[in-house]
């Protein structure tokens, strides 16, 4: 079997395996090999292969490509070539050259498929000695150290594959009982209708006769916003009054919130019956990156769509700031229709979270989104040190942007007037705002609201 293999060599190396037939490559999910580069065109090249040969074609992609340096229209492969696609390098191989350049065997890190289908493994016992839950053999700090990263990896690669979202709230908790010694695990998720915290997944290797968790626990880890460890809840002084935790025998337990940028999602709980002082510190910390990563796990598949629109109507994008995007028109080429572009590709992302909060709907909350637009002078380049350069246009106007974005709610699209003026296309459906006082400005900001959702999908330019 052939493939194609991104930063070979490296620990973040990724495969791309090539089936019989056409394969092709570009930057929107419609390809079989599907790299999300700015550098790549929508469909940028095909690589064919028949039996024991594999041919590349680039398909009059915008920026080329090369094979070992040398640019092509067509060139048939042999194993070691380095296909380059805009400024994406990838090393061409087959099952062959995997074999030759695997490491020796050693004894595995870990034991346990996370899950059966996972690349990291986990042991099946438990380190009782040291008292935590991890499902990690104790070796050297290092050593741990590393496993919790891996770990953490291919939980973040598992949760943002297709396979994974479909059933998200079950993933997380499966992945969650495979790594810490747990007897029970629920995902809460806030409903956004009544603003109260509600099961979204359980999990339990014991009979329950009831629910399986504490109210208690989860709404004391909602009201503090941190996560919390309780070393023996039923001798807990917090929880006196609890009945919940005597009548489910809750001896130790953990709980962790799931935390957007601006308000709380849920919360991960997990608990064990049998020990008090089941859980450590390190567990703690460990159920915190954890949720960390299922909360973002909300925004694996939304961020290639936005980035996708915002390459569609010819944009730069610039930087993911948390779970914010910024993308400027004009740099590093400018357009007499850059502003239109712009408001169009705002508009597009609005429609397209439309759908995927209907695809979501029986796994996880709906997201909104609100946009701040602005136009005016920059200065746009790479910035940085010799080893790490990146694109960025700096000035007030990127700042008034940022401004006028937290300034509109969510599900709004706000322009400032300088945009405004720069439209070509002045029949959009707006409404003149009152001054905005923004901050750091002394002067009000005239602003626009765009009625979006009057406005039909453009096609892209």
């Amino acid at each position: 079997m052939f493939r194609l293999i991104s930063n070979q060599g490296q620990v973040d190396a990724k495969v791309y395996e090539l089936r019989p037939g056409a394969n092709t490559i570009g930057r929107t999910q419609d390809n079989g090999v599907w790299i999300l580069h700015p550098s790549l065109s929508r469909q940028h090249a095909r690589v064919d292969v028949t039996g024991e040969r594999a041919t590349v074609t680039d398909l009059g992609s915008r920026n080329g490509t090369l094979v070992n340096g040398v640019r092509i229209d067509s060139q048939p492969l042999t194993v070691g070539d380095q296909v380059q696609l805009g400024d994406v390098v990838l090393h061409f191989s087959d099952d062959q050259e995997q074999r030759r350049s695997a490491p020796p065997k050693a004894e595995p890190m870990l034991s346990l498929m996370v899950p059966a289908a996972a690349g990291a493994r986990l042991d099946e016992r438990t380190d009782r000695a040291g008292q935590t839950a991890l499902r990690i053999q104790s070796v050297t700090p290092e050593f741990r150290a590393q496993s919790k990263l891996r770990i953490l990896l291919e939980v973040s690669r598992l949760l943002s594959s297709p396979e994974g979202l479909k059933t998200l709230p079950d993933q997380i908790l499966e992945l969650a009982s495979r790594i810490l010694d747990i007897d029970r695990a629920a995902l809460l998720v806030v409903n956004e209708a009544t603003g109260q915290l509600e099961p979204r997944a359980v999990k339990t290797s014991v009979p329950a006769g009831g629910p399986i968790y504490s109210q208690h626990v989860v709404d004391h880890v909602r009201r503090e916003g941190v996560a919390a460890l309780f070393a023996d809840a039923m001798s807990d002084p917090r929880f006196a009054d609890a009945r919940s935790i005597a009548a489910q025998s809750i001896r130790a337990s953990m709980c962790v919130p799931l935390q957007g940028k601006d308000d709380l999602l849920g919360v991960l709980y997990v608990d064990n019956q049998s020990h008090a002082n089941r859980f450590t510190k390190e567990d703690l910390e460990f159920l915190a990156s954890f949720g960390s990563q299922a909360a973002v796990a909300l925004l694996n598949d939304y961020f290639p769509v936005m980035a996708d629109i915002v390459f569609r109507y010819e944009g730069t994008l610039e930087k993911y700031i948390g779970d914010a995007l910024m993308a400027v028109w004009g740099a590093p080429f400018s357009r007499v229709d850059d502003a239109d572009r712009a408001v169009r590709a705002a508009i597009a992302m609005q429609h397209a979270l439309r759908t995927l909060n209907r695809e979501w709907a029986s796994a996880r909350p709906p997201l909104q989104i609100h946009f701040g637009l602005n136009t005016g002078p920059v200065a746009a380049g790479f910035l940085g040190s010799q080893s790490y350069l990146q694109y960025a246009a700096i000035g007030d106007a990127t700042n008034v942007a940022s401004r006028v974005c937290t300034a509109a709610p969510p599900g709004e699209l706000f322009i400032t007037d300088t945009t405004w003026q720069k439209l070509r296309d002045k029949n959009l459906p707006v409404e003149k705002l009152a001054p905005v006082e923004v901050k750091g400005k002394s002067a009000a900001l005239m602003l626009y609201r765009v009625r979006w959702e009057q406005m039909p999908v453009s096609p892209e330019a």
